[in-house]
């Protein structure tokens, strides 16, 4: 047992060794490479300097980007429906931005005094019915059904 893992310990020993002394033969050959290169020559232009106009104004294609913008957000959540503005230009304090779907704000009033009816109708008709055996509490009893205890 201890003959082999010497033996497996030899083995990587080996290996290792046989990796890390390629990487060091590697990079020395490639030192002795670039060494054998030297520099390069290097090029250089020159010019005779001149006096000359400058352009008062230059023409050119290009796009811009604000440095300053806003961020919009609104009390209310709803869905968009009329956006008054282009991107660029100027707004004034106070101008309507966005006009939200007002469809919602109608059916909600409406909803709910349908809600309120219901529930004034459950309410009168509790009033004058009494609990009875045949009555489950989920259902409300017909005043034709029960007279009312005194």
């Amino acid at each position: 047992m201890i003959k082999r893992m010497i033996m497996f310990l030899v083995l990587v020993g080996a290996v290792l060794a046989g990796v890390f002394g390629f990487k060091i033969f590697d990079d020395g050959q490639v030192k002795a490479f670039m060494a054998s290169k030297g520099n390069l020559p290097q090029t250089v232009s020159t010019t005779k300097a001149a006096r000359s106009d400058w352009q008062p104004k230059l023409q050119a294609v290009g796009s811009l980007r604000a440095s300053n913008g806003a961020d919009l957000s609104l009390q209310l959540g709803g869905i968009v429906e009329e956006i008054n503005f282009q991107s660029g230009d100027r707004v004034e304090k106070g101008q309507p931005l966005l006009r939200l779907r007002s469809d919602d704000d109608i059916a909600k009033p409406k909803a709910l005094e349908a809600q309120l009816e219901l529930a004034r109708g459950r309410a009168s008709r509790s009033a004058r019915c009494s609990p009875c055996s045949s009555c489950r509490p989920s259902t409300s009893c017909s005043p034709r059904m029960i007279p009312r205890r005194a």
